[in-house]
């Protein structure tokens, strides 16, 4: 038969046991976390800093998304069938609309009008000034 002691130790060894599984758990789980947000960290960064050529723009979706949607989101429910999801399309009316083409303005050089005086004004250089160092004429 154990003492009362060897009782009370094995107690409190089941207690700690427990206590270290807890921690054990809840030690994996922040460690799950702590590599997701910094997978989001990393992709954060490489979508707002790095060379247009490296990012990763999905051409079904090319609207930038901030990377937080889990997979429940995307998922459809279970409970709508296809005829359903057909009637609910007609039912909504599409965003999509058509607007007419319409021609570019050229910003090309502004002519002044034709009534607008004009001079012509030559500024006289003087003769030092027509010459290099090496003696050349300046045009």
């Amino acid at each position: 038969m154990m003492s009362k002691t060897e009782l009370q130790l094995q107690i409190e060894v089941a207690n700690i046991t427990q206590e270290r599984d807890l921690l054990q758990l809840k030690f994996t789980h922040a460690e799950e976390a702590y590599s997701q947000l910094l997978l989001q960290f990393k992709q954060m960064q490489r979508q707002l800093f790095a060379q247009r050529s490296e990012r990763y723009i999905d051409p079904n979706d090319p609207q930038q998304s901030l990377g937080f949607s889990t997979e429940d989101e995307n998922e459809t429910s279970p409970d709508l069938d296809a005829d359903a999801a057909c009637a609910y399309q007609d039912a909504v009316p599409s965003t999509v609309t058509s607007i007419a083409a319409h021609k570019r303005r050229k910003n090309g050089k502004k002519v002044f009008a034709e009534n607008l005086p004009r001079v012509d004004v030559i500024i006289p250089i003087a003769a030092h000034d027509l010459e290099c160092r090496c003696g050349c004429q300046k045009k």
